[in-house]
């Protein structure tokens, strides 16, 4: 299983701290001093792999999660607008967040699309 981490995902502080701290955490644990360098490498790269597949795990979850509440939220609006145009003219501040939430959107998805290839 190979693993593609983005530069944009090295390049979060977030990430940075968070490998910081398993790196940090694992030679704390790691007090056998006896230990060949090869296998000290060999288990850090296992350790640091982990970290990297649950944190871009997460972030993934968090990016569909907010992608999700926008089309929610821009599908409720549409809704809306539809009412309002049915009953009488729509207000231009409604017909904006509209606007601004399918920008949002199409902002989002193109760049979701190419870091998952």
């Amino acid at each position: 299983m190979e693993i593609i981490i983005s530069n944009l995902f090295l390049n979060d502080l977030w990430v940075k701290n968070e490998i910081k701290m398993e790196i940090k955490k694992f030679f704390e644990l790691d007090d056998n001093s006896d230990r060949a360098y090869q296998n000290l490498w060999d288990t850090a790269k296992a350790v640091l792999k982990g970290k990297f597949i649950a944190l871009n795990a997460y972030v993934k979850k968090a990016e569909r999660a907010q992608i999700d509440n926008l089309r929610l939220h821009f599908k409720e609006q549409e809704k809306q607008e539809q009412t309002k145009q049915e009953q009488t003219k729509s207000k231009p501040s409604r017909r904006k967040e509209v606007t601004k939430i399918r920008a949002e959107l199409s902002e989002i998805e193109p760049k979701k699309n190419t870091e998952d290839k």
